[in-house]
């Protein structure tokens, strides 16, 4: 029986030019307020948590439930990781579904491509792309295509106000992995180090039932590094 979800959606929009972390102080009394209400009439629910800054609110949102972590879910890197198989499909003339690459971190400005493991249909990326055919249409090499990726947002944001329609489409994904109780791996915003930061886990009607602990290069595990320090510094912003 899959518990009760509860999505939570609240809070002041990202305006154009403002960073998810620019949102820190204004968003964390709407969430802390909400997370509140949902401790008192809904104490055995699942929560997802999409409210920017993510990882930030979404650690708010634990703290404030007292709720096990693998109850509290933020979408962390989930569309992020989504944009970037979908631009290495169209580059390589393949489907999204047979690439396994991530994007973890914080779903923002220090989030980082994992390519050391990436891989399309079992081969690791770099070896996929020596053998490329598509080389006129395949002209961005790996780390433009995750600059793509970064900045999709703020371009949307810039365009169209709002970036609803993506992260809709990732949070549909991730109730229907519960619901179904599916056990598949996306990149949430999940409990690391005592810090939520987007990074593989397995879901399940339970939430999350375990972390994939994936292998990182030196450089890649310095910026995860990195991306923890950031979040962990405006977490600190709220309880210190």
């Amino acid at each position: 029986m899959v518990k009760k979800l509860v999505i939570i959606t609240a809070g002041a929009a990202q305006k154009p030019g403002e960073t998810r972390l620019d949102l820190v102080l204004k968003n964390a009394k709407i969430i802390k307020e909400i997370s509140e209400n949902i401790k008192k009439y809904s104490p055995n629910s699942i929560i997802i948590n999409i409210t920017n800054p993510v990882d930030v609110m979404s650690y708010v949102v634990w703290k404030t439930t007292g709720f096990e972590s693998n109850r509290v879910i933020g979408t962390g890197t989930i569309l992020d990781t989504a944009r970037l198989r979908a631009i290495i499909g169209y580059n390589c003339g393949i489907s999204p579904m047979s690439i396994h690459a991530y994007i973890i971190g914080e779903h923002g400005d220090s989030e980082l491509a994992v390519w050391s493991s990436a891989m399309i249909g079992g081969v690791p990326i770099t070896k996929f792309c020596e053998n490329c055919p598509f080389e006129q249409r395949c002209n961005l090499q790996l780390e433009e295509i995750f600059v793509e990726v970064k900045n999709s947002a703020y371009k949307i944001i810039e365009k169209k106000g709002a970036t609803n329609y993506g992260i809709a489409s990732a949070t549909t994904a991730l109730v229907e992995t519960i619901i179904k109780n599916e056990g598949r791996v996306y990149t949430p915003s999940v409990l690391v180090d005592d810090v939520y930061i987007g990074y593989p886990a397995i879901i399940n009607k339970d939430g999350i039932e375990r972390i994939v602990n994936i292998s990182l290069n030196k450089e890649e595990n310095n910026k995860f590094e990195e991306s923890k320090n950031i979040i962990k510094e405006y977490i600190d912003k709220i309880y210190l």
